[in-house]
């Protein structure tokens, strides 16, 4: 099956980075002499609903293993290394739309 990749996120040290994909799938690298290496994978979607696409990362300024994951289900996750330790739900039917990313 051939997998888009709509969000790739580096980490804050530019060692590693973050790849989200439009099933609901997030792949942690590692990055060794200017190449990826494969690192874990995480389903961020529940198995009971269809999956929705990653639209952003974001490093929690305070806890650099902690990262929020927002999807088009408006729903935003932070996952610490590959678990989910938190899942807060956004307005499904609003204008706004959940996304992370830096504000310049």
């Amino acid at each position: 099956m051939l997998a888009y990749y709509p969000v790739i996120f580096t980490t804050p040290n530019g060692k590693g980075c973050i790849v989200g994909t439009l099933d609901g799938n997030c792949s942690f690298y590692d990055i060794i002499d200017k190449r990826l290496q494969s690192g874990t994978h995480t389903s961020v979607m529940s198995r009971k609903k269809w999956p929705s696409r990653i639209t952003g990362f974001q490093f929690c300024p305070t806890d650099s293993r902690k990262v929020i994951v927002s999807s088009a289900d408006s729903q935003v996750r932070v996952l610490c290394g590959i678990n989910v330790v938190g899942k807060f739900k956004g307005n499904r039917h609003s204008e706004h739309r959940a996304t992370t990313g830096n504000a310049s």
